[in-house]
């Protein structure tokens, strides 16, 4: 049983195991494999995959069964492949191991040492997530790359599966008037909104909007009216790779209604 305490060898490889008795002294020898133990299950995500654009990073993953990792010791790694822009440091207050602020991190060209702040036992998950604000930049050519990550106490390099970095489609707006007519930042004239946008890929990308809490609404070319009120107008544009444009915003503030006079003293021919 596992109770009897009989410890896998510390190096991984092949290894022969021989039984016999004592009225079958001849021993019976099968080989078995020790794995080394890896990090499993390694997913990444990006807040935006768009060219030269900073984004925020979610890593992923599992320990092995001899992955436990001490807070204030042991070390995840994440390496960034060729194109990447890293800054020369990375504030700790941008980095979190399951959702605690990590310990120390330190970059060594294009890799990332992260001291975890917390304990990890093996078998458990790990996620790393580096905050947009940490200033890492998306590669300046679209193409597929991976992350590599490995930690102090399993340093097999595991690979994450392969993402694209893309050229996002780019929306212009415009609006007339150009500018609020009335005081205060009101528009006193019905302002009239229409899209144009492009993409490296697509002539045509599709441009979507909407006010406010909407569902979003394809764009037809033809000019949009913004309602009465306070409002705040959302666009983007998608291409016909399904790449999709960071929504950008337009508040507007529109009164068209002019205020009314009513005279209540004194009466119409009233005699005073």
């Amino acid at each position: 049983a596992k109770d009897a305490n009989i410890k896998n060898p510390d190096s991984y490889g092949t290894y022969k195991l021989s039984v016999s008795t004592s009225k079958d002294i001849v021993e019976r020898t099968e080989s078995f494999d020790i794995a080394k133990s890896t990090i499993t299950e390694l997913a990444v995500n990006l807040t935006t995959y768009e060219v030269e654009k900073p984004a925020g990073i979610s890593i992923t993953f599992k320990t092995g069964t001899g992955g436990r990792l001490k807070r204030n010791q042991d070390k995840i790694y994440v390496l960034f492949p060729v194109g990447f822009s890293l800054p020369y440091s990375i504030s700790a207050s941008y980095v979190k191991v399951n959702n605690t602020t990590a310990t120390h991190i330190s970059r060594y060209s294009n890799r990332l040492e992260i001291t975890t702040p917390i304990d990890i036992i093996a078998g458990g998950i790990v996620s790393v997530v580096i905050d947009k604000n940490a200033n890492i930049k998306n590669p300046s050519s679209m193409g597929s790359y991976i992350l590599t990550v490995w930690t102090s106490q399993e340093t097999t390099h595991i690979d994450s599966a392969p993402f694209n970095i893309v050229a996002l489609p780019t929306t212009k707006i415009s609006v007339t008037p150009a500018s609020p007519d009335g005081d205060n930042g009101y528009y006193k004239t019905t302002p009239k909104v229409t899209f144009s946008a492009t993409s490296p890929i697509d002539a045509n990308p599709i441009v979507y909007y909407y006010f406010d809490s909407g569902n979003p609404i394809a764009y037809n070319n033809t000019a949009i009216s913004v309602p009465e009120g306070i409002h705040t107008l959302y666009y983007y544009s998608v291409d016909h790779q399904g790449n999709k444009e960071t929504p950008k915003t337009m508040e507007f503030k529109v009164d068209t209604t002019p205020p009314s006079l009513t005279i209540l003293s004194p009466k119409n021919e009233a005699v005073l």
